[in-house]
């Protein structure tokens, strides 16, 4: 992969929850090369055993994710907008459509700032797992493409992904976002010429944003079906901080998600009325 042409997107920006930040070379030597500026401090894998201790209580540090591949395709979702017919689930959860990236090698490269600057690598599959890609609120992403006419630059929306490890293929769910409103992604965005790629494309990188904050309750709607939000949830928003030790994203203030999912079903008159049981859950 050419780093230089991944560096031409990329300088020091902020992410939903934090700064962002260092040189654009130095995000994508971090990104692509798998190696970081001097003053970095590895992460490695929670079996090497090394690595900075966790965030601790109340440390909002501020995470990006980047997958690299050889090619992709991108294809209006056949089961788009509504659960498969037999109450399965289906690939990309019900998006509109499908990106499907081949050519991966497996691992999902994480790295934050200042004063940290943690970087390493996650198995994707994990990665995959502790993000949360869940309809309800998921995470958003810059996908950027070499096509015939040169790079094409889209952001998106990424739902229910699914990884063939054996094959090196990860398809998401994908909606495409005209416009970007938060911080971390704002300097590819700014480039997104149209809301559009090709059928397929060649070499792609996918940026990935922090993990999303916990905002709302929200309720199953039906098997596989999008959550439907009932009220804010009690006590206001939660950021949510990327766990390099266990491969995915936790409330900052070091409680647990069933707190806040608690909270949901014992705050929430609509929760316990509507269901009895406490299903409704933080989000």
């Amino acid at each position: 992969m050419d780093t230089d042409r991944i560096a031409r997107h990329f300088d020091a920006r902020r992410s939903r929850r934090g700064v962002i930040g260092g040189t654009a070379a130095g995000l994508a030597a971090l990104a692509l090369g798998r190696t970081a500026a001097q003053d970095a401090t590895p992460a490695g894998t929670a079996d090497a055993g090394g690595g900075p201790p966790p965030a601790t209580p109340g440390e909002d540090r501020a995470f990006m994710f980047v997958q690299t591949f050889a090619s992709g395709s991108f294809h209006p979702n056949p089961h788009g907008g509504t659960p498969d017919a037999r109450g399965t689930p289906t690939t990309g959860g019900g998006a509109a459509y499908l990106l499907t990236l081949a050519g991966h090698h497996g691992e999902t490269i994480y790295f934050s700032d200042r004063p940290d600057r943690v970087f390493g690598e996650a198995p994707t599959q994990r990665f995959l797992a502790g993000l949360d890609f869940a309809p309800a609120n998921p995470p958003n992403a810059a996908l950027v493409a070499q096509t015939g006419t040169g790079d094409n630059v889209v952001v998106l929306e990424l739902i229910e992904p699914a990884y063939a490890a054996d094959a090196g293929t990860v398809t998401y769910g994908a909606e495409l976002l005209a416009s970007y409103q938060g911080e971390g992604l704002a300097h590819v965005a700014e480039q997104q010429l149209d809301t559009a790629l090709p059928e397929t494309f060649g070499r792609a990188s996918l940026f990935i944003d922090d993990c999303p904050a916990l905002t709302d309750c929200w309720r199953p709607s039906g098997p596989f079906e999008v959550p439907i939000p009932m009220e804010p949830l009690p006590g206001g928003r939660v950021g949510m901080c990327w766990s390099w030790s266990d491969y995915g994203c936790t409330p900052c203030d070091g409680r647990g998600r069933g707190y806040y999912n608690d909270r949901c079903n014992n705050e929430i008159k609509r929760c316990r009325d509507e269901f009895g049981d406490p299903w409704c859950f933080a989000g």
